[in-house]
């Protein structure tokens, strides 16, 4: 019970201001094009012959992926660079050639710490319509 108190509050504290609504973000095609979450950055959704699996390549220089949720699990591995991630819970460094794992709904960001870096994503299950669907923290006014 308590456990469960202190939870909500790291998750509150971490995703501070930002909205619980979910927001469509573009479909990301089979060719490779431009994302948008840091200037830039490139993706392309990958056919890996399995039902029920969506996957991406994603590609980026060094840069800040903004702090949002989606509905399904995210797994991906490094194939290039270096990633830090953080949640609410925890925040550490993916290495090129390792796997990161983030559950449903988990609110989280990450960093990009080098140029070139290149990484195979996974969501289950799929998005429906192949439509990302979570929520992203709003645009800081410049």
């Amino acid at each position: 019970m308590i456990q469960e108190g202190v939870n909500k509050f790291k998750v509150a504290m971490f995703k501070k201001g930002l909205p619980n609504t979910p927001t469509k973000v573009q479909k990301v095609g089979r060719t490779w094009e431009a994302f948008g979450a840091i200037e830039g950055d490139l993706a392309k959704k990958v056919d890996t012959g399995v039902k029920g699996s969506y996957c991406m390549l994603y590609k980026s220089n060094k840069g800040y992926f903004k702090k949002h949720f989606h509905e399904n699990k995210e797994a991906g591995i490094v194939l290039k660079g270096r990633i830090k991630i953080n949640t609410p819970f925890e925040s550490y460094i993916v290495e090129e050639s390792c796997a990161f794992e983030i559950p449903p709904f988990m609110w989280h960001d990450a960093q990009i710490l080098e140029d070139d870096t290149e990484i195979f994503i996974q969501y289950h299950p799929p998005f429906e319509n192949d439509e990302w669907v979570g929520s992203f923290e709003p645009k800081k006014a410049s």
